[in-house]
């Protein structure tokens, strides 16, 4: 049996001690969580906001890159044109590959893929293309696209995907690089039509060398139309978020590039019908 006055003595004795071990405790915790607090005060420099408030801009004196804002994250379509020489038997195969931008992610050009235009010089420099791509050890092919009338919807559409399947079946990959060679003094705008949209179909798009011979510069990133008008491209568009299959055209003209402005996205909001 305990007496009274000895468990008032024990739990006084438990009080003193745990009164004397808990100013210890506490500035043993304070002091651990200094280091905390300190890298959290570099991501937030302020109070906290009510429900009404708003952040805007950059908080004076935050150097963090939490409070950094997002700037636009697609960059304005731009297309490099290089001057080769004013002859087909002149325009060096390493010089489009060598001054083509490379696709993401890939240290060189898998394979080479020549398109040539319906026109007699426009098959023969693709083929000297060809001959000096395998001569160096690039593995090439060739292609034709038909001589078609504008009026043959159907055959146009039936020559795009005849090619893309083609070059699909011999090898091309997203690191593959494809050379459309436009032919005689006009017609540009549609070669470009054709040859862009062949670069969007195999694998969600390939980088395109264009080469032409046309005195005066066609611009890459308007609007350009095949010769039927079923396929357009636009390289404005914001839909198509800055991604431009040209990705450089060689022709006898000086150098220069060619930019525009990435239009400003409109969702489509139609109106109401009047059942509705």
């Amino acid at each position: 049996k305990v007496e009274p006055q000895a468990l008032d003595a024990v739990l006084q004795n438990l009080m003193n001690m745990t009164v004397q071990k808990t100013p210890a405790r506490a500035a043993r915790t304070v002091e651990s969580a200094k280091p905390k607090a300190a890298w959290c005060s570099t991501f937030s420099q302020q109070p906290l906001l009510g429900s009404g408030d708003a952040v805007v801009g950059k908080p004076a004196g935050s150097d963090s890159l939490f409070h950094e804002l997002p700037k636009s994250v697609l960059a304005d379509p731009t297309v490099p044109y290089f001057q080769l020489a004013s002859t087909c038997e002149g325009i060096d195969v390493a010089s489009i590959i060598a001054q083509t931008p490379l696709p993401k992610g890939a240290a060189e050009f898998s394979s080479l893929h020549v398109v040539a235009s319906p026109t007699a010089d426009a098959e023969a420099c693709a083929q000297s293309l060809v001959r000096d791509a395998e001569a160096s050890g690039k593995r090439a092919r060739l292609y034709s696209w038909p001589a078609l009338s504008p009026k043959d919807v159907d055959a146009e559409y039936k020559a795009f995907f005849g090619i893309a399947s083609d070059m699909i079946l011999n090898g091309a990959d997203r690191s593959s690089l494809l050379v459309f060679v436009a032919g005689g003094a006009g017609g540009d705008s549609e070669d470009m039509a054709v040859a862009a949209i062949l670069g969007m179909l195999p694998f969600r798009g390939m980088q395109v060398a264009f080469v032409t011979q046309q005195q005066e510069y066609v611009d890459p990133l308007g609007r350009v139309q095949t010769a039927s008008g079923l396929f357009e491209y636009n390289a404005e568009q914001p839909e198509r978020m800055g991604r431009c299959p040209l990705a450089a055209v060689f022709g006898p003209l000086p150098s220069r590039t060619f930019r525009r402005s990435l239009a400003a996205w409109r969702p489509l909001k139609p109106g109401p019908l009047a059942e509705e």
